[in-house]
């Protein structure tokens, strides 16, 4: 028998003899697999299951201090974005172009606060290393295509590909700065290589573009220090990597009608106060238990499909995740399907089917970690 469910909850995280704790309003702490009881229908019978809210505040007493709350990271004095191998400074329209790069620390194209349109153009970061991994993960260091400066760059009907370490696809950095790309295909293969790769406030819009990544660390919608805001309409998402989710949110992202998947990491992250809002989309996590890192092999405390979080990083600011779906579909094929720890946040999904592969994961865990 189908029906819809919605559940209304307001939970505290309570450390204890190292467990992880929810109270309800009258401070009785619940059963420490509490989650436990709202996933028994799901795993049993189909159903539709809405989470109107879930609210999550954590105890600021029991975790490390981050950046202070309700202010922003700061950013550093000085941004490194290396070097071009073509700079564009004027407005314009290329056509039919190819622009490449094998060097190190090196963009194939770099636009720099001008108003630029790319069309039937191939962009491409064959070779070069990164010597910085937070310069290519922040400023575009190493990226394929960096956006800079206030330029609103408008790419349409492109190829663009990065075999580089730290070689994200399109890469928006700053505010005012824009990337509008339409019918482009994404390929990248080395670590820290996202597909749309936005920060410091910057805007990508994306409509029917394909993203495909390989390496580790490389979501397909990407995000991080600074943030800004990611609009997308169609297209397929996808990540082979350790660490790669389809979407990693450090930003205000909105994706509408959307293939998104993940081959070994989970479906979306969410890192400090910033969201997720999927329309319409079909997305699947499916995180390993194991990775490396480094020479090392690592076992993840927790698997899931999608993690809300606050790191102590201080690449997002401290406050209030948001994580919405209407509509589509969410596949979990391992864990839980959403694993929220560290931080305030709310889930909402309204008329969503959920799957959940492993009958030994939860559809919510609210829990602390060793971190």
């Amino acid at each position: 028998m189908k029906y819809k469910m919605t559940v209304l909850l307001a939970c505290a995280l309570l450390l204890s003899n190292g467990w992880a704790r929810a109270a309800d309003k009258n401070g009785d702490v619940l059963p420490r697999r509490f989650s436990d009881a709202m996933t028994w229908n799901l795993q049993n019978r189909v159903e539709d299951i809405t989470i109107t809210k879930v609210a999550v505040p954590s105890d600021s007493a029991s975790r490390p201090k981050a950046a202070e709350k309700g202010k922003a990271p700061s950013l550093p004095d000085q941004v490194s974005q290396g070097s071009a191998a073509r700079n564009v400074t004027e407005n314009g329209v290329l056509d039919n172009q190819v622009f490449g790069s094998t060097g190190n620390d090196e963009n194939a194209l770099c636009i720099t606060g001008a108003s630029v349109t790319l069309k039937n153009v191939e962009i491409m970061k064959e070779e070069g290393t990164s010597s910085s991994t937070e310069s290519g993960d922040f400023y575009g260091m190493n990226a394929a295509l960096l956006a800079t400066g206030g330029a609103r760059v408008t790419v349409e009907d492109s190829a663009v590909h990065s075999a580089a370490l730290n070689g994200n696809g399109l890469f928006s950095y700053g505010k005012g700065t824009g990337i509008f790309a339409k019918n482009v295909t994404i390929t990248t293969e080395g670590s820290h290589s996202g597909g749309l790769q936005t920060t410091g406030g910057a805007l990508t819009e994306a409509e029917n573009v394909t993203v495909s990544t390989a390496g580790n660390s490389s979501a397909a919608i990407r995000s991080d220090r600074g943030g800004g805001t990611v609009l997308v309409k169609g297209g397929t998402f996808r990540t082979e990597g350790y660490g790669s989710p389809a979407i990693y949110s450090t930003a205000d992202i909105s994706i509408e009608g959307a293939l998104l998947s993940a081959s070994r990491s989970e479906g979306a992250v969410i890192e400090g106060k910033n969201s997720i809002a999927l329309k319409n989309c079909r997305m699947e996590g499916n995180m390993a238990e194991t990775r490396l890192m480094g020479g090392e092999t690592i076992k993840e405390e927790n698997v899931h499909t999608v993690m809300i979080y606050q790191s102590m990083s201080g690449d997002a600011e401290e406050g209030t995740s948001a994580f919405s779906m209407e509509g589509g579909s969410l596949l979990s094929h391992k864990g839980d399907v959403f694993y929220v720890t560290n931080t305030d946040c709310t889930i909402q999904l309204d008329n969503v089917k959920i799957q959940n592969e492993d009958p030994a994961g939860a559809l919510l865990r609210i829990s602390g970690n060793s971190g």
